[in-house]
């Protein structure tokens, strides 16, 4: 493909979204949202962890926040308990989604505006589900 002066124009609306965005990016200090819910969530997450060898690696960065389920004692994928942890999430009401090579990775990204209440609950919702399945 061949570029042409005309090609490298700017689009007027496309550039407007994109400064309304940034705009909100630092009224709201979405990064430091963004720092806060993954301290939270990682907090929860190593509760978890400690509780149930069933949860192999887990981390992220800032609010997505990811957890490999594994078989207790191993390194070997553990699907099956992947989807029924986030089939009882979905039916309690908190999306969260199943990823990864073996589909054994279970995936948090919650909305940088959540409220710290909200966000609790969804934790506590995982929590409940991953006691429950890996019991």
């Amino acid at each position: 493909m061949r570029w042409h002066r005309r090609n490298l124009r700017g689009s007027p609306v496309a550039c407007a979204a994109a400064l309304a965005a940034i705009d909100t990016l630092r009224t709201l200090d979405l990064a430091r949202a963004a720092r806060r819910i993954g301290e939270v969530t990682l907090t929860r997450l190593l509760s978890l962890q400690a509780e149930h060898p069933g949860i192999g690696d887990m981390g992220g960065r800032g609010a997505m926040m990811a957890i490999e389920l594994v078989r207790p004692g191993t390194l070997e994928p553990d699907p099956e308990s992947t989807r029924r942890i986030t089939r009882a999430c979905h039916q309690a009401g908190v999306m969260v989604l199943s990823c990864g090579t073996f589909d054994n990775v279970i995936r948090l990204l919650p909305p940088l505006v959540i409220y710290a209440a909200l966000l609790d609950d969804g934790l506590g919702v995982l929590a409940t589900a991953v006691d429950d399945v890996l019991a």
